[in-house]
């Protein structure tokens, strides 16, 4: 089974940061223990190059690639040990150029010692050859670190092929070494045990591609969980959201009328009709074929440049007062027709106001994400509709949206009698819970206070250049 190593570079899309953090968390492990094993093997190389040199320098009679190579090998994984402690992020390059001149060494070190033997007829290659069976079994095992095993089969079989070449060629000409114990130790090591040490490497390397499969698949399966309940999440949070700022208010002003006057049966049921309407137009709003039950909104309200079917139900706010909004549209757009969808409510205290001030700057060059978008006019829509319900004897309302100095505050301010003592307890509520944990989320402030000359302000500021927020 072939596949895509793993990499940080296919952590890039997922859509949950948790499984994305396991899967991080297993590779960085992974890659610590291979970068442990790897420091080990060069100092253990190191070590052996060394004492092989001044073995070979003490030797009168050694040839030239034996004092060549091995302080080659030796200088160059002194070089690969320093660059990899002092540099983890390198264990792959590290891992190739080791794996490289271990290869190039060994290759041209095997035909170097072929050709003097053969160019020389009192040298045989048995008794000058030097012992090669340690760096062969440790070559699979760093090319088993480096390569993938598509790789691994063709540069493994390459490389046999080009130590095994020479050796068989010498032998052929020279049959009589074959039959010497050491003629016996190179066919065998270079047969049956090189063959034996490939075939064990690929089933390590085959191994831990499963393993790692089937852990791809574990977070997979566990990233669908955690969508799945990010769905019902935010669906639950959507509901709560329209059912507080749609029959929720309804019902309220209902009771409320109730309480302080007595209303006459018609007026009654009208109204209760009214709020079922309201409560199934929200289920409606919820469920898959949501998008049905906008056919006949205003298409002023929607992006002029696309057809409001090609835009999917997440992208589309429902109002309480049943309009949609298209969330694609610029924030200051959005807030526009929040605060003109809202104030056309029959709300009991909107009918009062005489002055209505309303001037959003524009956030053309600030990107926010979809859910904050929604977030911002579903909070909007709140606090116009606290004045609505809870404004008594205001005639003025000022909603506005100022970008200074990197901040932006969006405020809704009146000014009637102010916030009563049960109103003073509402900041406890769950809006206004909801509204603190919103200012989190966009790094800003949250505020309501009664003014000096009465009335109530609602302020919501937060910096454009904070992490939720991107530029074109």
């Amino acid at each position: 089974m072939s596949r895509e190593p793993l990499t940080n570079a296919n952590l890039t899309n997922d859509k949950d940061s948790r499984p994305n953090a396991a899967l991080h968390t297993y590779l960085k492990a992974q890659n610590r223990r291979k970068r442990r094993y790897t420091l080990a093997v060069l100092a253990v190389s190191i070590i052996a190059a060394i004492a092989i040199t001044v073995v070979h320098y003490q030797d009168v009679d050694a040839l030239w690639p034996d004092r060549f190579f091995p302080p080659l090998l030796a200088v160059l994984d002194i070089i690969l040990f320093i660059y990899l402690y002092k540099k983890p992020e390198s264990l792959k390059s590290v891992l190739l150029w080791s794996v490289l001149t271990l290869t190039v060494s060994m290759t041209i070190g095997t035909w170097s010692h072929c050709l003097i033997a053969f160019s020389n007829p009192t040298l045989s290659l048995v008794n000058s050859f030097p012992p090669f069976l340690s760096p062969l079994l440790v070559l699979p095992m760093l090319m088993a670190f480096a390569l993938r095993r598509k790789q691994l089969l063709t540069i493994l079989t390459f490389f046999w092929l080009l130590v095994l070449i020479p050796i068989l060629t010498y032998f052929f000409h020279y049959p009589e070494e074959i039959t010497s114990p050491r003629g016996v130790d190179m066919l065998f090591t270079l047969g049956p045990s090189m063959g034996g040490q490939i075939a064990l490497t690929l089933f390590y390397v085959h191994l831990q591609e499963q393993n790692e499969q089937l852990y791809l698949e574990r977070l997979s399966d566990y990233a669908k969980v955690i969508e799945r309940q990010r769905v019902r999440q935010d669906a639950l949070e959507q509901a709560f959201s329209q059912i507080h700022n749609g029959p929720l208010q309804t019902l309220a002003i209902l009771l409320r009328d109730i309480q302080y006057q007595s209303l006459p049966a018609d007026n009654l049921w009208e109204r209760l009709s009214g709020l079922n309407t309201e409560i199934r137009e929200v289920r409606t709003s919820l469920i898959d074929d949501g998008l049905k039950a906008v056919q006949n909104i205003d298409t002023a309200v929607l992006s002029p440049q696309e057809g409001f079917s090609e835009w999917p139900l997440e992208h589309l706010l429902r109002m309480g007062e049943g309009s949609y909004l298209d969330l694609n549209l610029p924030l200051h757009c959005l807030f526009r027709d929040v605060y003109t969808f809202t104030l056309k409510r029959p709300l009991p205290y909107f009918s009062n106001i005489k002055i209505k001030v309303r001037e959003f700057d524009p956030l053309d060059d600030v990107v926010l994400p979809i859910e904050l978008k929604r977030s911002l006019c579903l909070w909007l829509e709140e606090a116009l509709c606290n004045v609505g319900k809870h404004a008594r004897e205001t005639t003025r309302i000022i909603v506005t949206g100022r970008n200074q100095a990197g901040v932006y505050k969006l405020s809704v301010q009146d000014n009637g009698q102010g916030m009563s003592q049960a109103l003073k307890q509402r900041n406890l509520s769950q809006g206004t819970q909801q509204s603190h944990e919103l200012a989190k989320q966009l790094g800003g402030e949250f505020r309501r206070e009664c003014l000096p000359k009465g009335g109530v302000i609602c302020e919501l500021s937060w910096s454009t250049d904070s992490a939720y927020m991107g530029h074109q």
